[in-house]
């Protein structure tokens, strides 16, 4: 039929809808070559059928029953083109319940959030001839007992679209089992000394339990025995069948990398007929030749962190051998005398330290068991503390010889010494008396404890803005102070204030900066005496060049300010 005789009998179809005629009108069957358009004229509205789809599925619906546990069962599909021309599967959906896959081309494709969400693409597609046929695999691996439901909708170049399988599972009700306790923890067990636990197993199901075997794991530590009942038939709830473990260590056990010796795991091994064929019950169990607790710093304190930030140290794996850990004490050794501070307190069990030193901490924690005896021995850790990556970092610290407890706290504990840095626009105070404005003391361009975060650069941007993150009054410091690096040329002064010694003498300082990350040199070392506000160094940008003065120039005076007094402890 010529394309002029199609059209014809198009507007054919279009005038009698027109005039109340009742037509349906076919657009023709894509699985027919040349197919035409058919008019028909029936009692209704006008009708357009979509063609039929090319790709069949034989079968529509998969349906797995009785799936045993920890099997695996598949079905074959078959895709077939219907049509006169080739056709492409172009990708796939596959969603709904774990355990299904799709074996397709030699690949398997286990269902999961991806496969049911953003689908498969298939590249390339995989294409069917013209009137053949692919086969594809549907396997099915039950994770839990019950039923379960997955569709599978195919992607094609079809205009009609791709067919949708529908898949199903049903595992029959397993037997149950279940463990008191769960794991087996035999604690420190003295050597020459013996110490028993009981694990009971119980039918926790519908369907009679079966254990048809127990077992230590190959390799359980030496001195660890199982005995087992005459019979291993579990009886119907509440009833339970009792394996007995016994743990008789010759030896004590290899100590850990802190010191302290390791517990030995292993597992005792359950073989039933329920829906997990084999039940692993973890088992520890510790040999000790002495009585004592041991500390036990927990895994997690991290090895290298950046100065400023707070660790979380735990000792709760510490433990006692005749009775439990019923103390601890935390102590920090950080570089150039830093002690650091615990919060809430270093005889915490669990408590955190704030790293405010750049160097490297020793950790150390100590234990007492609830009857008094000391620990066998002290656990360690080394920290390393690491300046900022990014900016200028100054860090103040100081020793005071007078001063025999530099870590208690409270007004007039310790000498207090303070960090400056002076903006090149600073005009200030005349502190030496001399008639001429120092600098020192200005507002906003002297960054020191009554002006800890100015606005310099641009106002408003906190990123050319310096901050002094604390102000030691009553210890050994640290003052540190930030500073990113600034836009264009510019010199700093910076300083050190002995502003009350409260008694102990003068103190040896030590002021050390980095840039980056990266060193700006030898620290410097200087003594400061109460009143003295020492001109230490410049710090030059665009340079980034911290140049210490060959003799800082120190002169004492007043700035006439009161600074608040901390609160005891």
């Amino acid at each position: 039929m010529t394309g002029g005789l199609r059209a014809g009998l198009l507007l054919l179809a279009l005038a009698g809808a027109g005039a109340g005629c009742d037509t349906s009108l076919w657009l023709g069957d894509p699985r027919v070559a040349g197919g035409l358009p058919e008019v028909r004229g029936d009692a209704g509205d006008a009708d357009v059928h979509r063609p039929l789809p090319c790709i069949s599925l034989t079968p529509e619906q998969v349906a797995f029953r009785a799936v045993s546990a920890e099997s695996e069962v598949g079905a074959s599909v078959t895709l077939r083109n219907d049509c006169d021309a080739p056709r492409s599967l172009t990708g796939f959906y596959l969603g709904g319940d774990p355990g299904f896959s799709l074996v397709l081309a030699g690949r398997t494709y286990p269902l999961d959030a991806k496969t049911g969400t953003a689908g498969v693409p298939l590249s390339p597609p995989l294409v069917i001839d013209a009137h053949g046929s692919v086969d594809v695999a549907i396997v099915y691996a039950p994770e839990d007992a019950g039923s379960a439901v997955a569709s599978l909708i195919w992607l094609t170049d079809d205009p009609a679209g791709g067919p949708t399988l529908s898949m199903s599972a049903q595992i029959p009700p397993p037997p149950c089992i279940a463990s008191f306790p769960k794991a087996v923890d035999f604690g420190a067990v003295l050597v020459g000394s013996q110490r028993r636990r009981t694990v009971r197993l119980g039918d926790c199901g519908d369907t009679p339990l079966e254990v048809r075997d127990v077992a230590l794991a190959a390799g359980a530590s030496p001195g660890l025995s199982l005995e087992l009942p005459a019979s291993l038939a579990v009886p119907p709830p509440p009833g339970a069948l009792d394996l007995r473990l016994a743990f008789a260590p010759a030896s004590g056990s290899v100590p850990a990398g802190d010191g302290a010796p390791e517990p030995a795991r292993t597992e005792l091994i359950i073989r039933s007929n329920a829906f997990h064929s084999e039940l692993r019950v973890p088992i520890s169990s510790l040999a000790v030749d002495a009585p004592c607790p041991w500390a036990v710093i927990d895994p997690g304190v991290p090895e290298q962190v950046t100065v400023g930030q707070q660790v979380v140290l735990s000792g709760a794996g510490s433990f006692g051998v005749l009775a439990p850990v019923g103390r601890w004490a935390w102590e920090a050794a950080g570089p150039h005398g830093a002690r650091g501070r615990f919060e809430p307190s270093p005889d915490a069990n669990t408590t955190t330290l704030l790293l405010d030193v750049v160097g490297t901490w020793t950790l150390s924690l100590a234990v007492w068991d609830a009857e008094g005896r000391p620990g066998c021995a002290a656990a360690h850790r080394l920290i390393e503390v690491t300046p900022p990556p990014e900016g200028l970092h100054l860090e103040l610290t100081w020793q005071t010889p007078g001063d025999l407890d530099p870590t208690d706290s409270g007004p007039g504990a310790g000498s207090d010494l303070d960090l400056h840095l002076l903006h090149p626009f600073a005009t200030g105070i005349d502190f030496d008396g001399d008639g001429s404005l120092d600098g020192w003391f200005d507002q906003p361009f002297d960054v020191h404890w009554l002006n800890p975060a100015p606005d310099w650069g641009e106002l408003g941007s906190d990123a050319d803005d310096p901050r002094l993150s604390s102000d030691d009054t009553d210890g050994d410091g640290p003052e540190s102070l930030a500073l990113p690096r600034p836009a264009g040329a510019v010199t700093y002064a910076v300083g050190v204030h002995g502003w009350d010694d409260h008694g102990y003498g003068p103190s040896q300082a030590r002021l050390a900066g980095w840039l980056d990350g990266v060193s700006l040199g030898e620290p410097l070392v200087l003594e400061v005496t109460e009143g003295e506000l020492c001109h230490v160094a410049e710090l030059r940008f665009p340079e980034g060049v911290l140049a210490p003065d060959a003799k800082p120039e120190c002169s004492k005076g007043s700035p006439a300010l009161t600074k608040p007094v901390p609160d005891a402890p």
